[in-house]
């Protein structure tokens, strides 16, 4: 088979998989503390087809052909997106490097960038999927609001006293490699040591860990001006690797005929 139809099938491939990347950040540019990703490529292998060479007064470099492109991964920009308020005393945001650590009802654990919180039937401070914050936070039934400083410190004033308590505080996760986290449905990512490293756990606004924001959500990063030039020249690139299919699906026919 000619060799440029495979290698043209790569490239079609690639340019498949980029759009796949870019549909889904446009799906949800809306979506708070979403964070765009993007596939990484890489050339395949080169098939050498003659050796290089040196004689006195010449010298070859061989003869290599290249035999397409392969997807390597995915990268996860991981750059804050814009603060929203919303005023409410339970929407939480992360301002600058960090996660919020939440647990399952199985004990695992997962990391969030924040977002909306609600107080469960038990009095515990939970995601909208009912996952704990880890440590785990309760109010009192008689709480009447919630006050959360930059430090995570959380203070409550209940109807029977003028004074805040305090009854907990968020702690912060940082990962040497956030990208090596496995990313799940519902904005939470799962720790992969091998890839993200060992959990790093500190106080926020310390020592290089974010600061908690009460009353915001975190918007989505994904830049629509950029995914939609992004859009063109994967279509473009499609395009191409289509026509040079084409071309040589052409060329094996007219050498069909005249044989």
């Amino acid at each position: 088979m000619n060799g440029a139809l495979l290698t043209s099938q790569t490239g079609l491939e690639a340019q498949n998989q980029r759009m796949q990347f870019i549909s889904n950040n446009l799906a949800n540019a809306e979506t708070a503390g979403y964070k765009s990703s993007n596939p990484e490529f890489a050339a395949l292998m080169t098939m050498r087809l003659r050796e290089p060479s040196g004689t006195e007064g010449a010298a070859s470099g061989g003869l290599q052909v290249g035999t397409g492109v392969q997807t390597l991964g995915s990268v996860t920009n991981f750059t804050q997106g814009t603060p929203v308020e919303t005023k409410r005393a339970l929407d939480i945001m992360i301002d600058g490097d960090g996660f919020l650590p939440v647990v399952k009802d199985d004990g695992s654990r997962l990391f969030t960038r924040g977002g909306t919180f609600n107080i469960n039937a038990d009095g515990v401070i939970v995601t909208l999927d009912n996952f704990a914050v880890d440590p785990e936070v309760s109010v009192p039934d008689n709480t009447e609001s919630i006050t959360i400083s930059k430090d995570g410190t959380i203070k409550v004033k209940t109807s029977d006293s003028d004074e805040l308590t305090e009854v907990g505080q968020f702690e912060i996760v940082k990962f040497l490699n956030p990208n090596g986290l496995r990313p799940l449905a519902g904005g939470y990512y799962e720790k992969i040591i091998d890839s993200s490293g060992d959990e790093i756990i500190g106080t926020p606004s310390e020592d290089g860990f974010g600061s908690i924001m009460q009353g915001y959500k975190e918007a989505s990063n994904v830049n629509t001006i950029t995914e939609l030039v992004n859009m063109i020249n994967a279509q473009r690139g499609y395009e191409m690797n289509a026509k040079a299919m084409k071309a040589a699906g052409d060329m094996m026919s007219t050498l069909n005929q005249t044989i």
